[in-house]
């Protein structure tokens, strides 16, 4: 099976040897950094907003196809 993600830290050691907290995966295309912010997209609205005007075909809601009723 391909893999899309990429382990870039490992767990942190809690008490008993558990872990606390579990290892950090990324996307292979941001294992080193992500890409930057638009300083002028401040809200949730403004993110929306923008992705209407980039991408006005895309539909909003995703959907599946129904197989065996299901």
């Amino acid at each position: 099976m391909k893999s899309f993600a990429t382990k870039v830290e490992e767990g942190r050691e809690g008490t008993n040897g558990k872990l606390s907290v579990g290892p950090v995966y990324r996307n292979l295309l941001s294992e080193d950094q992500f890409p930057p912010s638009d300083p002028d997209l401040t809200t949730a609205w403004d993110i929306f907003s923008e992705a209407v005007k980039k991408y006005p075909q895309n539909r909003m809601l995703g959907w599946r196809e129904y197989v065996n009723g299901k």
